[in-house]
């Protein structure tokens, strides 16, 4: 790929950014669970947003968190729309990535509205979390089917979160040519650490969902919170949560070298 310095690469350097607060953020907070507070059931999204507001000069920087989230999501629909990687039309792993990239800007777009629901203070009356989306998606026609559909399709993506961690093919991303060996062994280091924290998390989470859609209760599955607390009862389940958090921690630091490094192909 050529990278490139056009607009749409700042924008998605701002979006990496954003990810690397919110997964550092994220990292911290578990791991102060893990090992001081023992409670992680409340950790999800709007946690995070309301940690960022509550420092110093909170509002600003989240809404720079937001605006990031945003180019973030505009960044997965430039990758979806118009293939700035190169990638094979013709291959079908390389018309799966694509599809993801689109997944990807619809997922982000959920949280870039979260993020601006805690800055605007409209918050307060949201609730349910993923057991009101699961119940939602049961009450439809074909609901359990979907219910079931969707997580199949997040352990699907635990696996490509695995495959990462393995392959380390997530160097394919960087202009490796501006980066010194040190700079690339903390790439190596904090993606595969990062990658692994999310393919432990992404697991359970999906497997939740699979659970809610064969029993054909809503209240079985969950999301982040609920994965973490399975986690905690696990035997050492502090020591594996501090795992866990220490990744998503190290996922921050990916972030962010993504930030800096990322290579953006033809984007313009």
């Amino acid at each position: 790929m050529k990278s490139s310095t056009g607009p749409i690469t700042y924008i998605a350097r701002a979006g990496y950014c954003s990810k690397a607060v919110i997964y550092g953020i994220l990292g911290a907070m578990i791991l102060y669970g893990a090992f001081y507070s023992g409670s992680v059931e409340d950790i999800d999204k709007a946690k995070i947003f309301n940690e960022i507001e509550s420092t110093t000069l909170g509002s600003v920087l989240l809404g720079a968190v937001f605006v990031g989230l945003v180019g973030y999501v505009i960044w997965r629909l430039v990758q979806f729309l118009t293939n700035p990687d190169d990638l094979d039309n013709s291959d079908a792993s390389d018309l799966m990535k694509r599809g993801f990239y689109f997944v990807s800007a619809l997922i982000y777009g959920t949280v870039a509205y979260t993020a601006f629901q805690v800055l605007t203070g409209t918050t307060k009356q949201q609730g349910g979390g993923k057991q009101s989306m699961s119940e939602s998606l049961m009450n439809q026609t074909w609901g359990v089917y979907l219910l079931l559909a969707l997580g199949v399709v997040v352990v699907l993506f635990a696996g490509i979160q695995l495959k990462h961690a393995i392959k380390q093919d997530f160097m394919d991303k960087f202009e490796t040519g501006q980066l010194s060996h040190k700079a690339q062994g903390v790439i190596k280091l904090s993606g595969r650490a990062g990658y692994l924290g999310r393919t432990v998390t992404y697991l359970l989470v999906g497997g939740f969902i699979i659970t809610a859609a064969i029993q054909n209760d809503a209240s079985e599955a969950g999301g982040l919170g609920k994965a973490l607390v399975t986690i905690l009862e696990t035997p050492f389940g502090p020591y594996l949560l501090g795992a866990v958090g220490l990744g998503m921690l190290c996922f921050g630091v990916f972030c962010g070298f993504e930030g800096r490094y990322r290579d953006t192909g033809k984007a313009h």
